[in-house]
């Protein structure tokens, strides 16, 4: 299970990393309320995402005795 967590991480990294280069390299070219929301869509998505991953791997486990 620490394996998970860790490429779990590792990859949450990974996606940081894009989206503030993304917005590093656009926010010149496109105006505040374009880039707001832009942001906000994604914040959207990506809490969507995390209800959507957390509910499917959270299954209740069987305890057999």
């Amino acid at each position: 299970m620490w394996q998970t967590q860790e490429a779990a991480f590792a990859q949450f990294k990974v996606w940081e990393c894009a989206a503030v280069a993304v917005i590093f390299f656009l926010s010149p070219n496109i105006m505040l309320q374009a880039l707001l929301i832009l942001m906000t869509t994604a914040l959207f998505i990506s809490c969507g995402a995390f209800l959507f991953l957390t509910i499917v791997t959270e299954k209740p486990s069987t305890v057999r005795s």
